[in-house]
């Protein structure tokens, strides 16, 4: 009887509301996503992107900043949001997961002038690793068993590189040399491809049905059309 009961409650709660908008949290990373002062604008070829993406689903973006730990942690627990993250299976029950949107590498950084081989994935673990906190990089490599000195934003882990405090820092390979540029540092070269992986939206769980589907007709139609070409990630 109580099963039947709570079937019951079950049927007549209400399926997710369709979104009104989303607000997308992004984490800093100049050049390809910068945050004013004041946390009020953001700008960048990745909020160009997402605004493109937000008016071909005709579903109205807000942007919010935040660390990343923060932000994948604000996603699980607020309606209508989601971020950008890669897809691995520690992960996979926590968001509603878009459709791909671009595929990236994830690769271990050394600086310039290092001289040193790195040799494989397996040989490389022995040296001191950075990584963004909260970052889908570092999930993975921490559920494999890694040992990292994480830092709270890529800019302070670039730091940490450039002045020998860590030997890499893996991270995947987007917005790297603009960062670097920025930091009027030697652009980090790449020292091992660890793997390649998809970018997606990863969004509140209980995210709509219409809002999804809006988000992914959006992904595909630009990706058909070639339109993900016009904005350099660098």
């Amino acid at each position: 009887m109580r099963r039947l009961l709570w079937l019951g409650i079950a049927a007549l709660a209400p399926a997710p509301a369709a979104a009104a908008g989303l607000t997308i949290l992004v984490s800093p990373q100049p050049p390809i996503i910068e945050v004013s002062a004041d946390q009020q604008r953001v700008s960048g070829a990745t909020i160009d992107l997402m605004r493109a993406l937000s008016q071909r689903a005709g579903l109205p973006f807000k942007f919010a900043p935040y660390p990343t730990a923060r932000a994948v942690l604000l996603v699980r627990h607020t309606p209508d949001t989601c971020l950008t993250a890669a897809r691995f299976p520690e992960r996979e029950a926590l968001f509603r997961w878009s459709e791909p949107i671009i595929r990236l590498r994830l690769v271990l950084l050394a600086r310039q002038d290092e001289t040193r081989r790195f040799g494989k994935a397996e040989q490389a673990r022995q040296f001191h690793i950075g990584a963004v906190r909260g970052t889908a990089v570092a999930s993975r490599l921490r559920q494999q068993g890694w040992a990292l000195d994480e830092s709270a934003d890529l800019e302070t882990s670039l730091r940490k590189l450039q002045l020998g405090r860590i030997d890499l820092l893996a991270t995947l390979d987007v917005g790297i040399q603009g960062m670097a540029d920025k930091m009027k540092m030697a652009t980090p070269r790449v020292a091992l491809v660890v793997n390649e992986t998809d970018i997606y939206f990863a969004c509140h769980p209980q995210l709509s049905d219409d809002a999804m589907q809006r988000l992914n007709h959006a992904i595909l139609t630009m990706k058909a059309d070639g339109s993900f070409k016009a904005f350099n990630l660098k």
